[in-house]
């Protein structure tokens, strides 16, 4: 039995062919799935999914780059001020907040995380005033949503990106130090700690341990299977068995006997096998920590 714990069922093209996809995926042995929100509007598709298929639940977010177009497109030019950017980080926390508290507020409560959220530092330039706006940004609505994740113990499922050859103003350094300083923050007043997941994991190898250090739960994608990517298999390979997730990403990534293509979610199972195959992963220990992180499972592989 496989658990999907990241995909994308709310977008394109999955969303338009929904049925399909989900019965393909239970007919491949996935028996539930995660359906991950990355903005305001596809979050609350996410919840309506998990509602409407018994075995999928879902998780609420603003990525990062969803504001970070938004705020760069207000920086064109010289006439940009301060309180332009701050007004439409105000306005995004408080439809998070919104969406959120109603999320909770449902009777069959389907919400089981917040995420994917974090810090994309990618495609921002090296230096500037503008660089640096866009930064603060980032890690003003990161640390928003995260707080709000630690104050109702949800998962948390981090997008982290940067490009790999940078050392200053560094995504993956950024986000360990915010995560780590509310975890010791809670670890401090003796406060339940929910789990964090480092989605599509990538970045150092120092970064990577930093998070299993912190007990951190590693996910790995289709993208684990890639010839040219020895390094995501030195993460599998570092990460404690017990923390090991499995997703896919779908729409993205799709394992490398399919690639270029469209990931359809039941593509997960080849991620699974070679993964068996390859390092003689057990998929029960994979399952176990699958449902450890989301308890609310256990009902669809009993």
């Amino acid at each position: 039995m496989i658990i999907d714990t990241h995909c994308h069922y709310n977008s394109e093209p999955l969303l338009s062919e929904i049925e399909t996809h989900w019965k393909n995926s239970l007919s491949h042995g996935v028996v539930g799935g995660i359906c991950i929100g990355t903005d305001i509007n596809n979050s609350n598709i996410a919840l309506q999914l998990a509602q409407k298929f018994s075995n999928m639940f879902a998780t609420i977010a603003i990525h990062p780059e969803e504001y970070t177009e938004q705020i760069n497109s207000i920086l064109v030019g010289d006439s940009f001020t301060e309180e332009t950017v701050q007004n439409i980080l105000n306005t995004h926390t408080k439809e998070f907040e919104g969406l959120l508290n109603f999320a909770l507020a449902q009777d069959n409560k389907k919400i089981v995380g917040i995420g994917e959220i974090g810090l994309d530092y990618y495609r921002l330039k090296v230096k500037g005033i503008k660089r640096n706006l866009v930064e603060h940004a980032q890690k003003q609505i990161f640390q928003n949503q995260l707080e709000l994740a630690f104050q109702h113990t949800l998962p948390v499922i981090l997008h982290v990106r940067d490009q790999a050859d940078r050392t200053e103003s560094n995504a993956y350094y950024d986000t360990f130090n915010i995560v780590s300083k509310i975890t010791s923050q809670y670890q401090k007043e003796q406060r339940p700690i929910p789990a964090i997941i480092l989605h599509c994991a990538s970045g150092p190898k120092d970064y990577i341990q930093n998070f299993i250090d912190l007990g951190a739960y590693i996910g790995f994608a289709g993208n684990v299977t890639y010839a040219n990517a020895p390094e995501l298999r030195q993460i599998f390979e570092m990460t404690p068995k017990e923390k090991i997730l499995l997703e896919t990403d779908a729409p993205y990534l799709a394992p490398n006997e399919k690639k270029g293509q469209v990931c359809e979610p039941y593509f997960i199972t080849e991620t699974a096998k070679f993964l068996q195959d390859k390092f003689q992963i057990n998929l029960d220990i994979i399952l176990a920590n699958t449902l450890k992180v989301f308890p609310e499972f256990q009902k669809v592989v009993q």
